[in-house]
């Protein structure tokens, strides 16, 4: 079938690409511009895209159909993504021993774009993988990258980040945390030309192997690449064999011109009772969804607006009192979790949720500092604090806490 070719991605603002032809011992990477690199490689090309532009999650999905779990996915993951799950796209690997299946996460004009830029060459890309998930993998250990201004992790076939140099230890820090049930046994380092890094893998407690970056880190990124290797991007209508559906979302304006147009025909009274009764239904299962959610201790569900409402009264009564079990309500818990919050310039708060006398809270912040800033403010209001998650995505950080009185 012939080698696969690695083209690092997008182009540069001189509209270059590096490339290199995989295998072991492969040391030259070249830059070209993209037109030319189309002429010289095979027909089996990856696209190596930037680690900070996709996010590598996990979750645990209900048992259902490939077609049915596909338009499940961003609805599973919506809760711990700061925009809207309509301008994403999302990759699922195969499901995992414990359940759980991994996922990539990317904004949908990025793939776009990306496969527009390719395919414009007449470059069909086989596979297009972010760049954590082509970093060697070697039985319990976990690889990372040391750049001048970048670091590469991958912490397993599916797991990994890309994060900015500054915010290694931190990052690390919480990486090893979220790996209780398993964890590193050693980790292997590779670092470029000029990079040092010992000062900030010094308080690890986990041995570590150094080794030398030769030549371009594409060049190591070939080393890793092996078909089925990581989580490819290139599904749904970016899959090779999906380029139909590209030709038809091409076409999705002229055809909702078309069924706009039929729809007047039909009568304007018509078509607005239609769209009244969906946005009804659409209604009543985001309030379902939402106090389920919310409460989820309770099973039967007649009438989720009137449940709703006895539930926020109930948690109204459990903050209002003075003894000990007022204390740990709903108002006392998020009154003195937000006092840590209020004095913490640019974050958001895109979610809170309330249950058996926990408050989870979905947050967005510009870096990872801050983060350790506001759970550091919060212990001191006697609260006890966990990370759940922190995963960087787009010039931000999205995380989730769990906090609870002691």
């Amino acid at each position: 079938m012939g080698e696969r070719w690695l083209i690092g991605f997008p182009p540069d603002r001189e509209g270059l690409v590096g490339w290199t032809r995989p295998g072991e011992g492969a040391r030259t990477v070249r830059r070209e511009p993209l037109a030319r690199v189309a002429g010289a490689v095979g027909r089996r090309v990856v696209l190596v895209v930037p680690g900070e532009e996709v996010l590598l999650t996990r979750v645990m999905p209900p048992r259902a159909s490939s077609r049915e779990l596909e338009k499940a996915l961003p609805y599973l993951l919506e809760e711990s993504l700061s925009v809207s799950v309509e301008t994403l796209h999302f990759a699922a690997g195969p499901r995992q021993a414990d359940g759980c299946m991994p996922v990539a996460v990317v904004a949908e004009r990025l793939m776009a774009e990306w496969m527009g830029q390719a395919r414009a060459v007449g470059i069909t890309p086989e596979a297009v993988i972010p760049e954590p998930l082509l970093l060697p993998l070697e039985p319990g250990a976990w690889s990372l990258l040391l750049l001048s201004e970048r670091v590469l992790l991958r912490a397993g076939a599916y797991r990994g980040w890309a994060i900015d140099a500054g915010n290694l230890t931190f990052a690390l820090r919480l990486a090893l945390e979220a790996a209780v049930g398993e964890p590193p046994r050693r980790l292997i380092v590779w670092r470029g030309e000029g990079v040092v890094g010992e000062a900030e893998l010094s308080g690890l407690d986990l041995p570590i192997e150094w080794r030398t970056l030769e030549g371009d880190p594409l060049t190591l990124l070939a080393l890793g690449d092996r078909p089925g290797n990581g989580l490819d991007l290139a599904q749904g209508g970016f899959a090779p064999s999906g380029q139909l559906a590209g030709v038809v979302r091409a076409l999705r304006p002229t055809l909702a011109l078309a069924l706009v147009w039929l729809a007047l025909r039909i009568g304007e009274s018509g078509w607005e009772v239609m769209r009244l009764d969906e946005r009804a239904v659409a209604l009543d299962q985001a309030i379902e969804r939402v106090f389920r959610e919310s409460f989820p201790e309770v099973k039967r569900i007649v009438n989720p607006r009137v449940q709703m409402n006895q539930q926020l009264e109930a948690l109204r009564g459990q903050g209002g009192g003075t003894n000990a079990e007022g204390e740990k309500g709903f108002l006392s818990l998020f009154g003195r979790a937000g006092a840590a919050l209020r004095d913490t310039p640019q974050l958001l708060v895109n979610g809170v949720r309330y249950a058996e006398g926990k408050l989870e809270m979905a947050l967005r912040l510009p870096d990872l500092q801050r983060l350790d800033q506001v759970k550091k403010r919060m212990e001191s209001q006697s609260l006890v604090v966990a990370i759940l998650s922190a995963n960087r995505e787009g010039d931000g950080i999205s995380a989730r806490l769990r906090v609870e009185s002691p």
